[in-house]
């Protein structure tokens, strides 16, 4: 018989499962995966230097906004603004930051797919849940007033 069964002093195990297209195909997506994670390894010295870098520009950035207080606001906010788009250069150039670049890319496209509602479908929605907060409001309302005569009518 198949099954678990209880022996003298052993323990039978079922048959294994069949393999199907479905646990093939995520055994090659586990496989893709740490051939992916073992090729980013290999560039994580460099990584951690351009991390290092974006830190260090970050960190002159508020460094100096704070230590030029008296400079005009607008050359400040420049500046800052130069720095943290040098910052965001390096930071695209690691693994990482090559990941969130295609995440983005990928989202951008999954936003043109979106089916946006119409103005006046907004609106219709928009009323409805207007509508719908007062009702619950007024129901409130009133079950407050009536507790509240209740109690007191009850406490004297």
């Amino acid at each position: 018989s198949t099954g678990l069964q209880n022996r003298v002093l052993g323990v039978r195990v079922p048959p294994g499962l069949p393999v199907t297209e479905v646990a093939e195909s995520r055994l090659r997506v586990k496989t893709l995966m740490s051939e992916k994670v073992e090729q980013q390894s290999g560039a994580s010295g460099l990584d951690t230097f351009k991390w290092l870098v974006v830190a260090v520009l970050v960190g002159v950035a508020v460094w100096g906004n704070s230590a030029y207080s008296e400079v005009s606001p607008l050359y400040r906010a420049l500046a800052v603004v130069g720095l943290a788009v040098v910052a965001g250069f390096f930071a695209l150039q690691t693994a990482q930051g090559k990941a969130f670049n295609q995440l983005r890319k990928d989202s951008m496209v999954e936003l043109r797919k979106v089916v946006w509602p119409t103005r006046q479908e907004t609106l219709q929605t928009t009323l409805v849940v207007v509508l719908f907060v007062a009702v619950v409001a007024l129901i409130l309302f009133l079950m407050d007033w009536v507790l509240n005569g209740l109690v007191s009518w009850f406490i004297g």
